[in-house]
Formats: C-alpha cells, sequence, structure tokens
C-alpha cells in the first residue's frame, strides 16, 4: 500500500501530498478525525514513508515496494505510537503517533502540551475533536475522513480477493461491505474470515445459524431465559453464517411464527423495513439483557427481526 492507493479521503490526501512538497512549512501537530476503520493510520503511516522513499521524485508518494517503505517505521528514531495514556511515556522521536485521542482526559491533553516543544511532528488519531482543548486546536492541521462508500469498499475487496486468488462471489463481496457500514477495517476482517470456509461449511452455517435465529427468537418471546442463553451461546459459534441469509424471507418467517399471519400487511413490512434503515433497535428496553444487545448490535437481520417483537409487545402487529 502507499499513500496513492488509500480509498477515499480525497481531501486530507491532497493536505499531505502539500506536506510532502514543502516539509519545512509542514505543522508540527496534525490531528486526523474520523470514524475507526477508515485508514486515518493508513494515511499518517504512508506519509510519514513518503518522507522517507527514495522513489518520492517518480512516484509522489511513497512507492510502497521499496526496502525504506516496508522497514522505516520499525526505526525507533523515526517512528514511535503511543496510545493516549501513555502520552506521560512519550520518547522522541520524528515523528509521534498518538491513538484514541477521543479518550484523552484533559490533564493528559495538558501534559502533551507542555511536551510540544520538545518533540518534532505529532500526530493525533481521534474518532472526533470535541473534547481536544484549544491550546492544542490552534496548533494543529486539522484532516478529517469518513466513511468509505459502498461501491470503493466493494471494488477495494474485488482487486484483493483476485489478487488472492479468493473463490467469493461478487454478491457476497457486495455484503460484506454492506455489512462493514462504511469501516473499511471490518470488511477486511470479514473478507479473511470468510475465506476460511469452504462452500459446503458455509452453507450449513447458514442453515444452522437460520434455524438458530427462530429458535432464539421464539425462546425471547416466551421469557425463556435458560434457552435464550443457551441459543446466544451457539449463535455466538457460527461466524459471519448471516452474510448469505435471505433477509426478507427470514423477517416473513419470523412474522409469520410471531403472529400467525401467513403474509403480514404490506405497512407493516414498510415499518419494518424503513424502521431497519433508520434506527438501531437498544435491545436492552425489551429483553432487559446487555449481553444480547452487545452480541448482536451489528446484525442487521438480528435487529429487524427483534423490532417484529417489540412490535408485537407493543400490540402494532396484530
Amino acid at each position: 500500500m502507499n499513500l496513492d492507493s488509500i480509498i477515499g479521503h480525497e481531501l486530507p490526501k491532497q493536505c499531505l501530498y502539500a506536506m510532502l512538497k514543502k516539509p519545512s512549512e509542514a505543522p508540527r501537530v496534525v490531528v486526523v478525525s474520523g470514524p475507526y476503520g477508515t485508514g486515518r493510520r493508513s494515511l499518517v503511516k504512508n506519509y510519514i514513508k513518503s518522507m522517507y522513499c527514495p522513489n518520492i521524485e517518480k512516484t509522489g508518494s511513497n512507492c510502497g515496494t521499496c526496502e525504506t517503505c516496508r522497514d522505516i517505521l520499525n526505526d525507533i528514531r523515526v517512528y514511535r505510537e503511543y496510545d493516549y495514556s501513555m502520552i506521560p511515556n512519550i520518547e522522541y522521536s520524528n515523528y509521534i503517533v498518538i491513538t484514541n485521542f477521543e479518550k484523552c482526559p484533559r490533564e493528559l491533553q495538558v501534559e502533551l502540551y507542555n511536551k510540544f516543544e520538545e518533540l518534532n511532528v505529532v500526530f493525533i488519531i481521534t474518532e472526533n475533536t470535541d473534547n481536544i482543548i484549544d491550546n492544542i486546536m490552534t496548533l494543529s492541521l486539522i484532516l478529517r475522513t469518513s466513511l468509505i462508500k459502498e461501491d470503493d469498499i466493494v471494488n477495494y475487496l474485488l482487486d484483493k480477493s483476485q489478487r488472492l486468488n479468493l473463490d467469493i462471489s461478487g454478491d457476497s463481496i457486495r455484503t460484506i461491505a454492506r455489512r462493514s457500514r462504511g469501516h473499511l477495517s471490518d470488511a477486511i476482517k470479514m473478507l479473511s474470515k470468510y475465506s476460511m470456509l469452504d462452500e459446503e461449511t458455509f452453507s450449513k452455517m447458514i442453515l444452522s445459524a437460520r434455524e438458530m435465529y427462530i429458535l432464539f427468537l421464539i425462546a425471547s418471546y416466551a421469557n425463556k431465559r435458560d434457552k435464550v442463553d443457551l441459543y446466544i451461546n451457539e449463535l455466538k459459534k457460527i461466524p459471519l453464517a448471516y452474510l448469505k441469509i435471505d433477509y426478507e424471507a427470514l423477517i416473513l418467517e419470523i412474522i409469520k411464527t410471531a403472529t400467525k399471519f401467513e403474509k403480514p400487511k404490506d405497512k407493516y413490512m414498510e415499518i419494518l423495513i424503513e424502521k431497519i434503515k433508520t434506527k438501531v433497535l437498544d435491545l436492552y428496553y425489551i429483553l432487559n439483557d446487555k449481553i444480547i444487545y452487545n452480541s448482536f448490535t451489528n446484525d442487521d437481520a438480528f435487529q429487524s427481526a427483534m423490532y417484529v417483537i417489540y412490535l408485537k409487545l407493543n400490540n402494532r402487529i396484530r
């Protein structure tokens, strides 16, 4: 990877290219703010590599293939990375990167600010700038990243799967991209897990997960806590089985099971689909069980199914 190949973030990359052209005028403090998994650290690391890459005159950034690009960040004289909690232990390096800064308390920020004179260049990685003290903000160049577009993630995963010779369909890649919700790092992890499963194993997992969802929902609706816990533990053992589930068919089956309808009325399906798109359901208020909520916050099928139960409990589906 090099700076050019990072997907999205055109404005932050333009700023970094400008800094590469005039390094003497580059700011000493740079805040990279945005959602996790969108390439914040990759931007910083490839910028630093670009500062040392011998091929920068040809490529405009780091080439990504030379020995310097591969090894430069292993040199502690050049690069050190710290979690915000390690600010008191920071040692000098040409480039310091501080992560998770959205959690950094004011007293540690003040301590960091007081160290700026003895440091060279500091990159701060944070999800937002809301809690950064004014003293640091006034010194900083702010670069903002955003969630990656689904099509961009699809193209990235297609290219990656082809290079790695992975047997994975375009539909599955699209589903992985959609499930990642703009977080490229999550998409890469899912692709890696998916690629380890053969088709037969994966198909069995899909069927197993589908049946387990139904059993879990029935147990939840009946308030059978022992069964709920059992099915939760079983579902946790099925990695990525939801990727190929037919959501509409699953929802229809759940509604049929919960309401005795052969097919729901259109208006209820419209309400359900709209709810899936616009709201992450807090299951705590339905089942009073944080374990369940924490286990399934990122699963659309589970959320939509639980919303059916929510409607049923509130007598909105008769």
